[in-house]
């Protein structure tokens, strides 16, 4: 496995990956499995020049919320790249079973237009999300021609 996949792979299962020059930090402790601990200590040299190289390039945020939100933008762009079939991709976090006041749902959305993918971030407030209205404005949207 490459040190990319196995960056994306902790970035997708909530890790902050990080280094302070000789070693990788992986957080939080709590989401650090003995798998993937392995993993990171079998691949650590390769890691490390990855997130240099990263970093340098301004390939990812090195602000972990920043990584995150950056992640979910490629992981709904990577959707459509891999699926030329489907108009929209999206992933939605914070979506509650009904509307309800607490933190805002977060919806990471990527269309297919004719020049090409673009995506973003939406914000909505919980007290306002209807995810039933939500998934059938994709799925009219989706099935409108390109």
């Amino acid at each position: 496995m490459s040190a990319a996949a196995i960056l994306e792979r902790l970035y997708r299962d909530g890790l902050s990956v990080r280094t302070d020059g000789a070693r990788v930090l992986l957080s939080p402790r709590e989401k650090v499995t003995p798998d993937l601990l392995e993993l990171v200590r079998g691949n650590k040299a390769t890691i490390l020049q990855q997130l240099v190289a990263d970093s340098a390039q301004g390939r990812m945020p090195s602000d972990p919320a920043a990584r995150a939100l950056e992640h979910r933008r490629r992981k709904v762009e990577r959707e459509l790249v891999e699926h030329p079939e489907q108009r929209v991709a999206f992933d939605a976090v914070g979506v509650p079973l009904r509307p309800e006041p607490g933190a805002s749902v977060s919806v990471m959305l990527a269309v297919r237009t004719p020049v090409g993918i673009v995506s973003g971030e939406l914000s909505i407030s919980r007290e306002k999300f209807d995810a039933a209205l939500f998934f059938r404005t994709l799925r009219d949207t989706s099935q409108r021609p390109s």
